[in-house]
């Protein structure tokens, strides 16, 4: 739907001034827009990850559209390259290829996951493994650490045999813990906010370039003054919202200045809300509930849309209708990082 709440530059230098003493507030600075492409911003990973997705389009692994191969690209071990991770489909036995790069080279980490995802824990940097056998549990934490794919705990459990007449038993990295320790060490991992990884961006020509080339661009693309107006409003959303909420940079409109989407939480329903800015205000133009919290956008024709079996609304940047149907080219953007106080700048740098 089309909303109208504008916020100007004295009201955002207002909330940063409330909040973070010495920070410089939009007032100081001059509103301009933005002289630098997103495509001259150069990685030493893009041609690497580039070869390595083209290569894997070329094989027998890939299944074509939507529904079909995707990848990501997420910072899995917190030294400010992002790891690709390929998601060969959505089928239940679907384990991700997680690269890292060495040297000039990408090179195979592990595999991990099922259905083409798997979990990832920001605030441990640790990705997530959950199996439900039968009459036991297994779950195992790994961290992705020179170049390796490292266990970082293993925990099992059968509690579901004692209904059977088993006999319960509790393990941690395979020697019999009691109960309260399985459960306290556990919640060490679990009471963190976990992401969904692996299928983010199709493979089609477009996703693929804004994935390689824009996304991970924008800390170097934004003013100090479009930082900032995005900012107060992550910094007013962090105020009211909850532990899973999360936001993302995307440029909907394909004018190398990226909209912000904010995911109001992971599950069905949650609201994804898209600002952007002119470079003098900040307005709020779109709220779309989804399936999942993560918005589908499409840069080919610059929309976005909740991605279910059937798309019903789909919108432009300004928060208009669109009456273009969306192509294979797509972008799952708006829970790239997890709202919390100490994330506020990461998308950012």
């Amino acid at each position: 739907m089309k909303l109208s709440m504008v916020i100007s530059a004295a009201a955002a230098a207002a909330v940063l001034t409330a909040c973070s003493s010495g920070t410089k507030t939009v007032s100081e600075v001059q509103p301009t827009t933005s002289a630098v492409s997103p495509e001259s911003v150069v990685f030493s990973w893009q041609q690497a990850y580039e070869e390595k997705l083209n290569s894997f389009r070329s094989s027998d692994k890939y299944v074509p559209g939507t529904s079909g191969s995707m990848f990501d690209l997420h910072d899995l071990d917190g030294d400010g390259t992002p790891e690709l991770v390929i998601s060969p489909s959505a089928e239940n036995d679907a384990a991700c290829e997680i690269y890292t790069m060495s040297g000039s080279s990408a090179v195979l980490v592990g595999t991990s996951g099922t259905k083409g995802t798997f979990g990832f824990i920001p605030a441990q940097k640790a990705i997530s493994f959950w199996y439900n056998g039968k009459n036991f549990e297994l779950r195992e934490f790994f961290a992705v650490k020179e170049g390796k794919l490292v266990t970082l705990k293993k925990f099992y459990n059968n509690r579901s045999a004692v209904s059977s007449g088993g006999r319960m038993n509790y393990e941690i990295d395979n020697e019999t813990v009691r109960v309260a320790e399985y459960e306290r060490v556990l919640a060490g991992f679990t009471s963190d906010t976990e992401l969904r990884i692996g299928r983010k961006f199709t493979f089609a020509d477009q996703s693929l370039n804004y994935a390689v080339h824009y996304s991970e661009s924008w800390g170097a693309v934004l003013t100090e003054q479009q930082k900032e107006f995005y900012t107060s409003v992550l910094t007013e959303r962090l105020a009211d919202g909850s532990a899973d909420a999360a936001y993302e940079l995307c440029d909907i409109d394909h004018d190398n200045v990226p909209e912000l989407i904010y995911s109001e939480g992971g599950h069905n329903g949650a609201v994804c809300t898209v600002y952007r800015t002119d470079g003098f205000t900040i307005s709020q133009t779109a709220a779309i509930p989804t399936r999942d919290g993560r918005l589908a956008f499409d840069p080919q024709n610059n929309i976005c849309y909740d991605f279910t079996s059937r798309v019903s609304e789909v919108y432009a940047a300004d928060g208009t209708a669109s009456g273009t149907a969306p192509s294979d080219n797509m972008v799952m953007c708006g829970r790239k990082y997890i709202l919390r106080e100490d994330t506020l700048a990461d998308a950012f740098r």
